[in-house]
């Protein structure tokens, strides 16, 4: 018996409404998390380095990369400010490629208003 893909997988599980539902209301979250990872080490910044820079201690910041949470608004829009950076979220719902949104959080656009 073959193994399956992970698109197999994810179709199979997310054919359960309620498994449906709980990825796809942390969809934010993950796609901050996989933003925040490819940040650190894009800038080469430590995990420490990067908590320190958006004053979080560690399981601040390991709780937004492991992306269980949507954050809140105000969250994104602190942390675009803190880093001086648009944050650009590619957010997929349901299986992979299924419904893909991209959410672009820039608070330098906020303070020039």
């Amino acid at each position: 018996m073959g193994s399956k893909t992970y698109e197999e997988f994810m179709r199979e599980d997310l054919a359960d409404p309620e498994a449906r539902a709980s990825w796809e209301a942390c969809a934010v979250g993950r796609a901050l998390g996989i933003w925040l990872i490819t940040y650190r080490i894009d800038h080469g910044l430590e995990f420490d380095q990067l908590a320190e820079r958006l004053g979080l201690d560690s399981d601040g910041l390991a709780d937004l990369e492991e992306g269980d949470q949507d954050p809140p608004a105000a969250a994104l829009l602190e942390l675009s400010r803190q880093l001086d950076t648009a944050i650009v979220l590619r957010v997929e719902r349901g299986v992979p490629g299924e419904a893909v949104e991209t959410i672009t959080i820039d608070a330098r656009q906020a303070q020039a208003a």
